[in-house]
C-alpha cells in the first residue's frame, strides 16, 4: 500500500496502547494489499497518528462496501459490529449504511443467547463508538451484564493462585 494513503502526522511519545496502534498502522501501510483492507484496518489507521488520508478513505470505503455486500443479506451480530466499526472509521453514518441500520442490527442480534461472547464484546465496542440513544445504551448494559455473567470464576481463581506461585 502506498504511503500516499496516510497523512503526514508524526509520532509522539505515547502510552503503550497508542504505540501498538502506531505499529499496527505501520504494518498495514507496508504489508497489507489494498484489496485486503477491512474494518479493523480502517479503525487502526483512523486512530493512529498517521490518520487517514482522502486516498486511503476512498480505498476503505470501496473495500468495506464490497465486504458488506458480499454477505448478501446474511448478517450475524459480528457482521453488523465489524461493519459499524468500519463505517464510523471512514466517517459514514452507521444508521444508514448500505441501506441498513447497523445499530438496530446489533441491538437485535448481539444480546441473543446464541450469540457468542465475541459478539457481545464487539457489540459493546461498536455501540460505544457514539451515542446512538437510549435503546443502544440499554443494550450496552445488557451486553456488559452478559459478559460478566459469562466469566469463568474458577478460571479467575486459578489465575490468581497461579500468580502467587
Amino acid at each position: 500500500m502506498s504511503s500516499a494513503l496516510f497523512t503526514g502526522r508524526t509520532k509522539a511519545t505515547t502510552p503503550y496502547y497508542t504505540q501498538s496502534i502506531n505499529k499496527g498502522a505501520s504494518f498495514i501501510k507496508s504489508h497489507t494489499a489494498k484489496q485486503s483492507l477491512d474494518s479493523w484496518d480502517a479503525l487502526a489507521v483512523r486512530r493512529s497518528p498517521y490518520g487517514m488520508s482522502s486516498a486511503a478513505r476512498k480505498v476503505f470505503v470501496k473495500n468495506l462496501a464490497g465486504q458488506f455486500s458480499n454477505l448478501q443479506g446474511h448478517y450475524a451480530a459480528v457482521d453488523y459490529e465489524r461493519s459499524l466499526i468500519g463505517a464510523v472509521s471512514v466517517g459514514y453514518n452507521p444508521t444508514k449504511y448500505q441501506g441498513k441500520n447497523l445499530v438496530t442490527g446489533i441491538i437485535k442480534t448481539a444480546p441473543k443467547s446464541n450469540s457468542g461472547i465475541t459478539a457481545k464484546i464487539f457489540g459493546i465496542i461498536a455501540l460505544s463508538t457514539k451515542n446512538y440513544g437510549t435503546t443502544s445504551n440499554a443494550t450496552i448494559k445488557t451486553l456488559l451484564s452478559q459478559v460478566v455473567k459469562a466469566q469463568n470464576t474458577q478460571w479467575m481463581g486459578f489465575d490468581r493462585n497461579w500468580e502467587r506461585r
